[in-house]
């Protein structure tokens, strides 16, 4: 026999109904907790990618727009047919490094560290707003062209230019591509470089045009330019700290797989004899991200009303059901999902969920014969797309057992007691 467990519209009934004799629902005494229990959600190590089971840590796509800023003649940056061609180019070797280049971490010396897929990507995101609209946009504007690190006239963190020029400022981020003074570049002894900063929902990079055109071969050398090879490097530890990393060069970044170190460019006597090559530190390869940084970045794609939530493309709100999940063993869910099909617990399987899990709208989640459900304190199932989804399906002898105030939300109909 199947029953259909299905949502009260307060919350407060629902509670009544897990501690009801005879209910589908079983709460279950549990030993007195000594100050405030903490949520298992907020360990970025509960979303660290586990290459058996990718479909756990979904593909993210991370919606992008760029800003090129010129003087008020078009000149001193990119022009357009260029810098269209280049942000492209660029947006496709940063997809191919965060898709395929991450490479072991050098730090700590004879680490053994896991390599994994950074399970995320760019996507340029036009204004829908704007008819033929391709998310790159050119500015001419002799107040905001050009970025100064220091004096006073420094302006690296000046957030008019996102004020005045910023385009979909809540959904998607920002890349503001600036260049150096024009005036500066007069000066002989002016050494540019590439350079950038992150403010949060929104990013400013620097001296792109500057390094494309100009030639730092020697005389008599064949042409070598710093082109898209190398500032899709910047763009990654940019929009690094926009994800939510810290330098890792420091004792504080939250991650204990990226150990301090004196953060050497390049290759030289100790102790740079060995050096960093993670993406958030200041080195020549920047092509490494560490399982902790990983799921720092997945921790916060996961949760709601998160900054970098909002920047990812919302695809989880259709159901997919060839992206249905069906458990054969037993599993512990201690970080939040967002699934994209049916959840099936299999003939027996136990399935104990910690944190949220959010289901597309008509998505069920079904118990098989005497499979077992376990919703913790800090679990809740709800849909994040403003509708709702079907509910739990238990065959014979399966059972949901409620472990503290887990929350049901946004499911279609009201629960169903058995007395």
């Amino acid at each position: 026999m199947r029953h259909l467990l299905l949502a009260l519209p307060f919350f407060c009934l629902l509670l009544g109904a897990c501690n009801k004799k005879g209910s589908f629902v079983e709460q279950v005494e549990s030993e007195p907790l000594i100050g405030r229990p903490v949520a298992p959600c907020s360990d970025a190590m509960h979303y660290v990618p586990d290459t058996a089971k990718l479909e756990y840590t979904p593909m993210r796509y991370v919606k992008v727009n760029f800003h090129i800023m010129q003087d008020r003649n078009g000149k001193g940056n990119f022009p357009e047919d260029i810098g269209k061609k280049y942000i492209n180019e660029l947006l496709r070797q940063a997809n191919e490094t965060l898709l395929k280049g991450n490479k072991k971490m050098n730090l700590p010396k004879g680490n053994n560290m896991d390599v994994l897929p950074t399970r995320y990507q760019y996507v340029l995101s036009p204004d829908p707003s704007r008819p033929g609209d391709d998310g790159i946009y050119f500015h001419r504007d002799d107040d905001m062209y050009y970025m100064i690190n220091r004096g006073p006239d420094g302006n690296v963190f000046d957030r008019k230019i996102f004020k005045k020029h910023g385009v979909q400022k809540d959904d998607v981020l920002n890349v503001f591509v600036l260049t150096d003074h024009l005036d500066s570049l007069k000066s002989p002894t002016y050494k540019g470089g590439d350079r950038g900063v992150s403010m949060g929902s929104w990013v400013k990079v620097m001296g792109w045009w500057r390094m494309y055109e100009q030639n730092l071969a020697g005389p008599g050398q064949k042409p070598f330019y710093f082109r898209e090879w190398h500032t899709q490097k910047l763009l990654n530890h940019e929009i690094g700290h926009s994800l939510g990393l810290a330098h890792s060069w420091v004792a504080n970044d939250r991650c204990d797989d990226t150990p301090p170190h004196a953060n050497c460019f390049n290759v030289g006597s100790p102790p740079c004899d060995v050096i960093s090559n993670n993406v958030m530190d200041y080195n020549i390869h920047m092509n490494a991200w560490s399982p902790c940084q990983i799921g720092i970045i997945h921790k916060f794609f996961s949760t709601q009303g998160s900054m970098q939530r909002r920047f990812i493309v919302k695809d989880w709100c259709e159901l997919d059901k060839s992206k249905s999940i069906y458990l054969t063993q037993d599993e512990v869910w201690n970080g939040s999902k967002d699934l994209y099909g049916h959840l099936t617990i299999g003939k027996g399987v136990t399935l104990e969920i910690n944190c949220r899990v959010g289901l597309p709208a008509g998505a069920r989640i079904t118990l098989k014969k005497g499979a077992k459900l376990i919703l913790g304190e800090f679990a809740s199932l709800n849909n994040d797309c403003g509708e709702q989804w079907e509910g739990i399906i238990t065959e014979e002898g399966a059972k949901v057992q409620c472990n503290g105030t887990p929350e049901f939300k946004d499911m279609k109909y009201p629960v169903e007691i058995k007395q």
